[in-house]
């Protein structure tokens, strides 16, 4: 229980929303995941007098950085999508709904192409190169595509025709392929780790809250801890369970931080990875 308390007291949340600080937040969220599009957060905010409301509008720039006192905390950006009004003991609170930093490059950035026998490597780097953004690591099979049309699309969605040909004419498998920006805000994409030079270990008595494994071989697992900055979708962990005989190492496919005014926790999942077309 002390352990808890400190690190509840430990913790660092810093908001700015379009220029404007939040003094307080009673919950804030941000959550990773490899097979979606965009990150996603959803910050409370006190508004008792309502002038927020009328101040958040779609699009506008936010920030938040989350962490322990006197250690790395992770900085995520994004911009509003909107908010929703508090209900019961929190109508004096509003709830601002945010999309992450790959909302403008993967959903924004259209793509209308037509290629004639060309490979789907070298179609992939074409084709995340329209974004303006860094490309890193791409991981694509060279096989040849006689024909490939793009028609007004995002870029999200020319990549998953992209896969989608791959598997389906070539019989290569796509199932663990993901598209993402990095911390560093470059382009990944492929079924490859997102890197990290420390891998968390989480185990009885040492962080591991609660263990909940996957029920089917294509459902997910979830751990839940004690806040984990650092982590992100497609980074690994290593799960050492004494009560079930865990001891694995995993790769997160959602993460998800919450931090509210009693308690900060971390949940990962892990598992369903599986063939999508």
């Amino acid at each position: 229980m002390n352990l808890q308390q400190n690190a509840i007291a430990g913790i660092n949340v810093h908001v700015v929303i379009d220029g404007m600080v939040v003094a307080r937040c009673p919950r804030c969220v941000v959550s990773f995941d490899r097979y979606t599009v965009t990150s996603y957060g959803e910050i409370d905010v006190p508004d008792l007098e309502g002038a927020l409301m009328q101040r958040v509008k779609p699009g506008q720039p936010v920030s938040v950085r989350f962490g322990y006192r006197g250690q790395p905390a992770r900085e995520w950006i994004g911009l509003v999508d909107g908010w929703r009004p508090g209900l019961g003991r929190n109508r004096d609170q509003i709830t601002v709904q945010v999309l992450g930093p790959e909302f403008v490059p993967f959903m924004r950035t259209r793509v209308t192409e037509a290629y004639m026998e060309e490979t789907a490597d070298v179609l992939a780097r074409l084709i995340l190169a329209k974004t303006g953004c860094t490309v890193g690591t791409v991981e694509v099979p060279s096989v040849n595509l006689h024909r490939f049309t793009l028609s007004d699309v995002p870029v999200w969605q020319a990549m998953e025709q992209l896969a989608h040909s791959c598997a389906m004419a070539h019989g290569q498998d796509m199932s663990r392929h993901a598209l993402w920006l990095d911390d560093t805000g470059a382009i990944q994409y492929g079924p490859h780790d997102d890197e990290s030079e420390v891998l968390p270990v989480i185990a009885t008595g040492a962080g591991l809250i609660a263990h909940n494994p996957a029920q089917s071989p294509k459902a997910r697992g979830c751990v839940e801890t004690f806040l984990l900055p650092g982590m992100r979708d497609g980074r690994l962990f290593k799960l050492q369970d004494a009560r079930r005989g865990v001891d694995a190492e995993l790769r997160a496919v959602h993460v998800e931080h919450r931090t509210e005014l009693n308690k900060a926790r971390t949940w990962l999942w892990y598992g369903g990875e599986y063939e999508r077309f």
